[in-house]
């Protein structure tokens, strides 16, 4: 079977994969609580029971793993997104849920990088998850200083 590394659309889970999904789930929350810092062996068998196989996965993935199968379970479609990947200006708005033409200001202004093929943007999915977190940093810093100046107001919240 053949894997593509690019980043893929998104999967809406069907409501057997949501059912198993909470099966696995469950089942692995309990495994992982014992001790998630171990490799895990894990071992695969076909409904049939004639093909088996077995691995070993690090923490880090069987993290990625069950990060994921809670998504599934939960229902929610699920993505996955190489680092290195390159979106468009549609899908990086998309995962920063703000709007396109207000993304192509941010842009413009610098506060993104870009790169156009022809007369395309494409932003890379790293550039974009580092500037969501400093809008995140940013926006906590406002909220501790506004918390901070009621106290000293005593506004009584």
């Amino acid at each position: 079977m053949t894997v593509s590394i690019k980043k893929s659309d998104p999967v809406l889970p069907k409501n057997r994969d949501i059912n198993l999904a909470e099966i696995a789930s469950t089942q692995l929350g309990v495994f992982l609580s014992h001790d998630g810092k171990k490799d895990v062996q894990f071992s695969l068998r076909r409904s049939n029971g004639r093909d088996t196989t077995e691995f070993l996965l690090t923490p880090t993935i069987v993290d990625l793993i069950f990060r994921t199968i809670i998504h599934i379970a939960k229902g929610d479609a699920v993505t996955i997104v190489p680092f290195h990947a390159e979106l468009t200006t549609q899908e990086a708005a998309s995962f920063l849920q703000i709007s396109r033409p207000y993304l192509i200001k941010l842009l413009e202004k610098g506060a993104l990088p870009f790169r156009k093929v022809g007369r395309h943007r494409r932003i890379l999915f790293e550039d974009i998850v580092k500037y969501k977190e400093k809008s995140k940093e940013k926006s906590r810093k406002a909220l501790d200083e506004l918390t901070k100046e009621s106290q000293e107001l005593d506004l009584g919240y």
